[in-house]
Parts: structure tokens; sequence; C-alpha cells
């Protein structure tokens, strides 16, 4: 029995120092995943970007917040939400329309950096998805290698679902979410047909428009004056 807990001990040992040399040397690791979309760059790029349809190749995916800038453009920052109440903030950094989405996401005990590209080859497109993933503690960093294959095989299915939506039934202009327009305030009608409808009224000691005479009308006036005289 002693020899068992003492060879396990070695095991969990080698595990634990594994590990930390993994933290100290693996800071980051990158995801990279391709599938080939049968169908036309400008529908793939068109159903990528359409908010409205996310949740239909994005698993568990709920809905947007929409935080800051026009939303899917170079500068733009949004929340995704989940239906288990997980959030991660997403902020576009690059937009090529039809050939390149470059973001940056935080998540919990982890940032991320990303690149999708669009390849057009011929009736079919290329889409590729890179993610570099870097742990925000040092134990985190440790288990990064055992969290890729997960990651990646999450990546993977996630463009599966994607270029099954296109091929089935794709969308045909870009449709992405927008922020709600500002409010304008409402413009009273009725009190600006009231004030259209006063007549002018003159100051006290003043002329109105109908009284006022010409230089030449006072010129006449004056002399038909001093003739009478």
């Amino acid at each position: 029995m002693k020899r068992v807990l003492h060879i396990l001990g070695i095991i969990l040992g080698g595990i634990i120092v594994a590990l930390v040399i993994l933290g100290a040397t693996v800071p980051q690791v990158t995801c990279t995943t391709t599938h080939v979309v049968q169908a036309p760059v400008d529908e793939t790029w068109a159903t990528f970007i359409d908010g409205d349809r996310v949740s239909e190749w994005m698993p568990e995916f709920s809905h947007f917040e929409h935080l800051s800038g026009e939303l899917f453009e170079a500068g733009s920052r949004h929340r995704l939400h989940f239906v288990d109440g997980r959030t991660i903030e997403e902020t576009v950094t690059e937009v090529v329309p039809e050939k390149r989405y470059a973001f940056e996401m935080d998540m919990p005990n982890f940032t991320a950096s990303g690149v999708v590209t669009f390849t057009e080859e011929g009736d079919r497109t290329r889409f590729v998805q890179a993610v570099t993933l870097q742990a925000s503690a040092f134990h985190w960093r440790a288990i990064l290698p055992v969290i890729k294959p997960v990651f990646q095989s999450q990546q993977m299915n996630t463009l599966e679902a994607l270029a099954d939506l296109v091929e089935r039934n794709p969308t045909s202009a870009a449709t992405p979410l927008s922020p709600l327009p500002a409010e304008t305030p409402a413009v009273d009608t009725q009190e600006d047909s009231l004030m259209t409808n006063v007549p002018a009224v003159s100051e006290p000691g003043t002329d109105t428009p109908a009284d006022t005479l010409t230089d030449e009308e006072a010129e006449q006036d004056s002399l038909a004056v001093d003739q009478d005289g």
C-alpha cells in the first residue's frame, strides 16, 4: 500500500512540475480552424455579420448588447450574452468586407484576439479562423495546452454550423444589428398652427407696412401740401 501511495505521489508531483513549467513557458496558445463553405463569398460574409442570425450557428448564444460604435465596424464594442448567463465583451479591430474580420475578446480568466478570413474559391469560400488565447493568471496559463484541443473542437463545430446555415439559407444582404435611433423631440403642431395664424401687430407709434410711404410718394405729398398752403 505504501508503495502504491509512493508511486501516486511521484506521479502527482510530476504533473504539478509539468503544469508549473507550462505556466512559465506557454503564455498563450493559438487555435486555427479551416472550413470550405459551398457558397459564394458574398453570401458567406453576409450571413456571418447578420446579427439577427448569430443564434442559428453559435451554440447557446442569446443576444448582443451594443456598447459603442457602429455594430460590426472597426472600433465598435458589444457584449455577447449566452443562455447560461455567460458574457463576452468583443471589440472589433478591423473589417474588410468579404475578406477579413478581426476582433479582441475579454472573457473570465482569459483574453483572446482573433482573425477571420474569407477567400473566394470559385463558387466556394474558404473560411479560416485563428484565435490566440492568453490567460490572466499563472495557473490558468498552465492549463492552456490542455484546453486548446477542446477550444479548437468548439471552433470547428461553430464553423460547420455556420457553413451549414449559409449553404441551406444564406443571408442575401448584410443586416447587422444596429443601435436604436436617437429619439427626436415631438413637435407641437397645434401650437405651431396657432402661431402661424396670429396677425402681426405693430408697436405703438410705428406705421404698419400698409401705411408706409416710399420716398417718392412722401415728396409728392409734401409738394401738394406746399401748393395748398
